[in-house]
């Protein structure tokens, strides 16, 4: 008995685990070997929960924008009705941004214009929302909305978004009322 809790204790020491966390979605055991590392289920997809409660979502327009209430309204519905928050790692706090209007026949790579649009095929999903194909090109009544899911502020040159979590950058269909391509990478 002393010598499996002296092995188990010895690879704790040898393997730096800083979290061990069942994804919601699947039910698999990860480990994570990285501090405060927005990790995202290695079976599934789905971000590693965090905190005990699930994530607030705010909604926003870029200031410079140019989108008519109604659209504002309408994305909020429809990111409400596909429960946006539940997806979202636990306790963060959540800011969709509501973007642009994209013009239909404009490619995915270039509707998702954080990454390079040679990348954009590199960039994970977030399931449940689809993630199609970089070259699909969009249909009409597509709005780009970009959300930060803040686990920590970070801040700095050396942090690309300014905080510690998941970015994730939606396409979302008027028409079809759903969420139409998801992407979403950590946020360092």
């Amino acid at each position: 008995m002393v010598a499996v809790v002296g092995l188990v204790a010895l690879w704790f020491l040898v393997v730096p685990v800083t979290a061990i966390w069942r994804c919601r979605k699947c039910g698999r055991l990860m480990l994570d070997k990285a501090l405060r590392e927005a990790a995202f289920c290695a079976r599934c997809g789905a971000p590693r929960p965090r905190g005990r409660d699930r994530a607030t979502l705010a909604i926003a327009v870029r200031p410079k924008a140019r989108i008519a209430r109604e659209v504002v309204d309408r994305v909020r519905e429809i990111l409400t009705e596909e429960k946006l928050a539940d997806a979202l790692p636990l306790g963060t706090t959540a800011t969709a941004t509501i973007v642009a209007e994209i013009e239909s026949g404009t490619t995915i790579a270039f509707a998702h214009p954080t990454w390079r649009p040679g990348g954009v095929d590199l960039v994970g999903g977030l399931p449940p929302y689809p993630r199609r194909a970089p070259l699909e090109t969009l249909p009409p009544d597509i709005v780009r909305v970009e959300v930060e899911a803040v686990e920590l502020a970070s801040g700095g040159m050396g942090s690309y978004f300014g905080f510690v979590g998941v970015f994730v950058s939606l396409l979302v269909s008027l028409t079809d009322g759903k969420i139409w391509d998801a992407r979403a990478s950590a946020a360092r």
